[in-house]
């Protein structure tokens, strides 16, 4: 077993490649137990599909008018949903904005009960599917707050057409990639490597230092 892992930290390729490998297991792992652990929630009914209406949340710097458009007052509208569920995996928003692009569409979560505001910490952006639809993905046991920023300008203008929380989703989503996961690949496995392979060049350099001063010694 000793020889087998001398044999594979000897190399840096072969540290690097069991990197990727152990980082790509680890993934698909993951992806497994929250694919797993939602269709169980589901099953028991802990967690719940739920459409929500606009009347759910408390408009800040935002106006509902007549028509159905809302118009934010200034630059930091916000939709603070007044009585939140205790699970939430996921929202979806079929929203169309009229008159300029949002720029930052953003949900804030909070993880922890007793928390007295929303932290910037556990904030997700808007992943537009398609035009007009836009999913978050929260990622805590619990929740015990959500607040919708639907922007970043005054003056801007859009319809709501839906609001689900907790949609199912296929199983085959479980395991596509977002973003996130894309960079972290690229990176994170790379960085480890070059870790272990320094910790060892450090061994190797401390051990050879007492072998010569051993042999000085002597």
């Amino acid at each position: 077993m000793k020889d087998k892992l001398s044999f594979f930290f000897s190399s840096g390729r072969r540290l690097l490649a069991g990197c990727y490998a152990a980082f790509l297991a680890v993934s698909l792992v993951w992806a497994a137990f929250n694919l797993c652990q939602d269709r169980y929630l589901r099953a028991t009914g802990q967690l719940t599909e739920q459409q929500l209406s606009a009347s759910a949340f408390e408009l800040v710097n935002l106006q509902l008018e007549e028509d159905g458009v809302y118009t934010s007052t200034t630059d930091d509208p916000r939709m603070v949903l007044t009585d939140c569920p205790e699970r939430v995996s996921r929202v979806d928003m079929e929203v169309t904005f009229l008159n300029m692009d949002p720029g930052e569409f953003t949900l804030f979560y909070k993880p922890r009960d007793g928390m007295e505001d929303f932290d910037a910490n556990f904030r997700v952006w808007g992943n537009e599917q398609s035009k007009s639809h836009y999913s978050f993905s929260v990622s805590c046991a619990r929740c015990y707050g959500l607040r919708i920023d639907p922007g970043m300008y005054a003056g801007m203008q859009f319809t709501i057409q839906s609001i689900t929380l907790n949609a199912k989703q296929p199983a085959l989503s479980f395991f596509v990639p977002s973003n996130f996961w894309l960079v972290s690949f690229i990176v994170a496995p790379a960085l480890i490597a070059s870790v272990i392979q320094y910790i060892i060049a450090c061994r190797r350099f401390v051990i050879s230092r007492r072998s010569a001063s051993f042999k000085e010694g002597t």
